[in-house]
Parts: structure tokens; C-alpha cells; sequence
């Protein structure tokens, strides 16, 4: 079980300066964490709802020499 991870999110407001291919990326991929946590996006998001949600990822460890070895999300597992 892995406490915490992180994944990063290109901020979708600033898909001009995105080529296509990212923004598809990006879009598909917010969805995908949004069903395997099972947020609510039809209200404004509170960041404090988050805490506490429980689902299923596939990790895998990013290796940096300046901030050690981390948990990356290869992919969310979502319910069909």
C-alpha cells in the first residue's frame, strides 16, 4: 500500500501554449484520476475532499539524483 504519490497535470489553461497531442494527453488522463477516485467534477472542486479517497493505480518508481527515488503513476485503474 503507498500512502502518497504524486503525478503531474498540465494546467488545461494554458492548452495555447500545448501542442494537441499534450492537451488530448492531458485531458484523458485527468479523467482517468477523476473516475478511479471517484471525484465529483459537476461542482466546484474542494482540494480538501481528496483526502482520504482510496483507488487503484499501477506505480512505478521515478529515479532523480537531486530528490531520490519516487512513486509515478504508470496508470489509473478505473471501474468499467
Amino acid at each position: 500500500m503507498v500512502i502518497e504519490f504524486n503525478d503531474f497535470f498540465w494546467d488545461l489553461a494554458d492548452r495555447d501554449k500545448l501542442d494537441p497531442k499534450s492537451v488530448q494527453r492531458g485531458i484523458y488522463k485527468f479523467g482517468q484520476l477523476v473516475k478511479c477516485f471517484g471525484i465529483d467534477i459537476s461542482r466546484p472542486i474542494d482540494w480538501e475532499q481528496f483526502i482520504g479517497l482510496e483507488g487503484w493505480v499501477i506505480l512505478g518508481v521515478k529515479k532523480s539524483d537531486e530528490y531520490g527515488d519516487g512513486n509515478t503513476v504508470k496508470k489509473y485503474i478505473v471501474k468499467k
